[in-house]
């Protein structure tokens, strides 16, 4: 009953409020931050001069995909229909049927010609994949061949579950269900004026997940997702109206108008994909410090407690992946991933081709000093200390601090890892040694 009340009791909305405020300005900075600093503008720029080269091999790839399955025959058209009309505002008609054309010869090119097309493609996918790991921060990528693989099944399993969703969108508007779920929030086009929302939130957050050679957790990717479709929503409206209303560049470039039209829009369409990106990064990273501003505390103590595991695994002979050493150490994987990236970066650790971890520096004589002076602490050794810019009261209390320091972080890593001996065996040896 105690609870009963406690639960129905007014919330301090006040204390709520400020929290909300305080998180949502945290995760504003982390955000503005990356997108600077990953200098997303310039990479919208290199994928759209990509896109540019790989869009008719992307379009013959995905009809051909699709016309080789009877069933999906008939959502060819209703596919370039749905993408011309959803994602490619003001000259979507004039560009749309340019494509089409060019895809229409592109399928009549022989084999090396078809093989060049592919490769165009997956090229595409690969800046695409380098553009989000340097977002998400993975040190590092996929083989060639993985990455070659993933890209293919994208390029052949892409377009199946397209003409999937655009059959099940079928089946769903035309059930009767449907008619009663239009009636019920008020009309039958507010609820289809709802679908390329969650169309776009969905493809975004799977991208966001899918690409990154890194685990992102799907509400992260779902929050990136959805800020990436109102974001792509606005600007489609906001573009339309702006080129249906100012016809500058038909005034100044006449029939040809629709190529840098479309060329803006593709630049605008990266950009909304790089900030979704780096908003998912944001949210689960905003509460940790950048490695170039010093890691806090809490970093160091999950590289020791990760090696700790690290070094217990090994005694198999064999490396462990992020979510076991996750696990063991019993920290997010999240945070796991990028405290071995951290130490991968100063040589502690390294990852195999298969993707597990192992330690790569000899911790008989790695020691603890090293590792807390490899995770960048905010905090320097007190040793460090230089006189010229410290006081002398601060410099004495660090000077005695030191001294205790000495001895516990001059040892090596593998002597704190090591299974202490017990009371009986240290009784046994002193037994012995009498």
């Amino acid at each position: 009953m105690k609870d009963i009340t406690r639960w129905l009791q007014a919330p301090d909305w006040r204390s709520v409020w400020s929290d909300l405020c305080r998180e949502s300005g945290r995760v504003w900075r982390f955000f503005r931050a990356g997108f600077a600093e990953d200098n997303c503008t310039f990479a919208a720029g290199a994928l759209t001069y990509t896109s540019l080269l790989a869009l008719v091999p992307l379009m013959t790839v995905t009809f051909s995909v699709l016309a080789a399955f009877p069933v999906f025959q008939t959502v060819s058209a209703d596919l370039q229909n749905f993408v011309f009309e959803n994602f490619v505002p003001a000259a979507g008609e004039v560009v749309s049927e340019h494509l089409q054309d060019f895809a229409q010869k592109a399928s009549g090119l022989t084999a090396a010609g078809i093989v060049f097309l592919v490769l165009t493609a997956v090229m595409l996918m690969a800046n695409i994949d380098s553009a989000l790991n340097a977002i998400f921060k993975v040190a590092r990528k996929r083989r060639p061949l993985a990455s070659f693989l993933v890209y293919w099944a994208v390029l052949t399993l892409g377009p199946l579950l397209l003409g999937a969703s655009l059959v099940m969108t079928s089946f769903l508007v035309s059930a009767p269900l449907f008619d009663d779920a239009a009636e019920t929030i008020g009309g039958r086009a507010r609820l289809l004026s709802v679908l390329p929302y969650l169309a776009e939130m969905l493809a975004f957050a799977l991208l966001y997940m899918a690409v990154p050679n890194r685990p992102v957790r799907w509400r992260h990717a779902l929050g990136g997702g959805l800020l990436a479709a109102v974001l792509f929503e606005t600007a489609k409206r906001s573009f339309a109206w702006y080129v249906t209303s100012f016809p500058t560049y038909e005034a100044i470039y006449g029939a040809l108008a629709a190529v840098p039209i479309f060329l803006i829009w593709i630049y605008l369409s990266w950009l909304v994909i790089l900030a979704g990106a780096e908003f998912t990064y944001a949210l689960g990273n905003y509460r940790q410090r950048d490695a170039r501003h010093g890691h806090s505390a809490k970093h160091f103590v999950r590289a020791f407690r990760l090696l700790q595991a690290l070094w217990r695994g090994q005694e198999t002979g064999d490396g462990q992946s992020v979510a076991a050493l996750a696990r063991a150490a019993r920290v997010d994987s999240g945070d796991a991933n990028d405290t071995l990236e951290s130490l991968m970066r100063h040589k502690v650790v390294t990852q195999e081709d298969g993707g597990d971890w192992v330690v790569t520096r000899d911790l008989h004589r790695y020691t603890l000093r090293d590792l807390y002076q490899d995770c960048e602490p905010t905090v320097p050794w007190p040793q460090d200390v230089s006189a010229a810019t410290s006081s002398q009261a601060y410099l004495a209390a660090i000077g005695q601090v030191g001294g205790c320091l000495e001895e516990a972080f001059g040892r090596a890593l593998a002597s704190y890892f090591e299974p202490l001996p017990s009371p009986q065996m240290k009784q046994k040896n002193g037994v012995a040694e009498a």
